[in-house]
């Protein structure tokens, strides 16, 4: 069991909250593209949070990086568009109900990279230099990204980010 469960959301309540966003704002999500901004959301949070927001793990796949759990929930709808949200289980480990400001953090993510479709979310995850190009090895399955290392990544972005800005 994770230790930092208590401080997590449900992956299922935050891919959710990606869903409701875009709905409303007109923005098509895949399956590949919702991986992509909830994985993107959990490596900003760990850098600046310094915590996980999903307590599923991260894998390395051919595609990049994957959070199994999630991609279950979603494979029904292939390369199409999601058109509703996610039934929650009883057993999706994490806080189902977010609060404001993990809302609100979500909404920011999907500002940021909403633009971009799956595709392009996957090419960002893969350059050179990112965690899923450290632990991806052809014919490797199931590989776990620890977060460590995302959350290493995502400071570092988050440097460069401030270095630029000043």
């Amino acid at each position: 069991m994770n230790p930092y469960i208590a401080d997590m959301f449900s992956t299922v309540a935050i891919a959710n909250t990606f869903i409701e966003s875009a709905a409303r704002r007109g923005i098509p999500l895949t399956p590949l593209k919702l991986m992509k901004l909830v994985y993107i959301a959990h490596g900003w949070w760990l850098a600046q949070r310094g915590s996980p927001l999903i307590p599923d793990e991260v894998q390395a796949w051919k595609f990049g990086p994957v959070i199994p759990a999630l991609y279950q929930r979603t494979k029904q709808w292939g390369r199409g568009e999601i058109t509703s949200k996610i039934p929650t289980w009883y057993f999706d480990s994490g806080n189902v109900e977010l609060p404001p400001e993990a809302a609100r953090f979500v909404d920011a993510v999907l500002d940021s990279y909403g633009k971009f479709d799956g595709i392009a979310l996957s090419n960002l995850t893969h350059r050179p230099g990112t965690p899923w190009s450290h632990m991806y090895r052809d014919g490797l399955l199931n590989k776990t990204i620890p977060n460590d290392a995302i959350k290493s990544h995502y400071q570092e972005l988050l440097r460069e980010r401030s270095s630029v800005q000043r």
